[in-house]
């Protein structure tokens, strides 16, 4: 049976690693649009495997102690605070 919790744990860590990454790596930025003819539409299709594979392979019901749909609340929460707080100090500098 698939966790989904866990698949959304580690899709929205990974998307934020990938958002965060293509902007300070402009190389990270320049293959996702060569390999998929747009650095979005790459993200979304790593993301959505990572978040597939991690479902189906990443069965535990506790992450960290804590129970796998509040790690996926959670960490869903710190990728998009992550992301915000980036985007904020990139345009204000």
């Amino acid at each position: 049976m698939a966790n989904f919790y866990n698949g959304a744990s580690a899709s929205s860590v990974f998307l934020a690693l990938l958002v965060i990454g293509a902007e300070l790596i402009p190389p990270l930025k320049s293959t996702l649009a060569a390999i998929f003819n747009h650095h979005w539409v790459g993200k979304l299709i790593l993301v959505l495997g990572a978040f597939i594979l991690a479902s189906l392979v990443w069965k535990n019901e506790t992450v960290f102690g804590i129970g796998s749909d509040r790690a996926a609340w959670h960490s869903v929460l710190l990728s998009m605070a992550a992301m915000l707080l980036f985007y904020i100090l990139h345009y204000l500098a």
